[in-house]
């Protein structure tokens, strides 16, 4: 499982809140915490990466090939579920229920065991 990754700091939620207020009334206020906002999120990932990559490099000098590996699909969002388990109907609908789901299993069972 992914480790969702976490940009937010609280400083940057008090921005947020602070935004909030402004919103509807002062718009140029309103834009000015905004750009904090969105300069304060792009340092913080930044500072995440830079840790991330000296996690990899300290991996790497302790010869820890799979953690090294680990870490990099982490960092890049590689192991992110890609949606598998969908079922859909003959109609392309998708299958909600478990009654849709079975009658959909039974009719592809059917067709493949005829």
């Amino acid at each position: 499982m992914v480790k969702k990754q976490c940009w937010m700091t609280y400083e940057i939620m008090e921005l947020m809140s602070e935004r909030r207020s402004y919103k509807g009334r002062d718009l140029a206020k309103y834009k000015e915490v905004h750009h904090v906002i969105r300069w304060k999120i792009h340092l913080a990932k930044e500072q995440r990466l830079a840790e991330q990559c000296e996690r990899i490099k300290d991996l790497q000098h302790r010869h820890d090939s799979f953690n090294v590996h680990k870490t990099i699909k982490e960092t890049l969002g590689i192991n992110k579920s890609r949606g598998y388990g969908i079922l859909f109907d003959s109609t392309h609908n998708i299958a909600v229920s478990i009654t849709e789901k079975l009658k959909v299993w039974q009719i592809y069972i059917e067709k493949f065991f005829q």
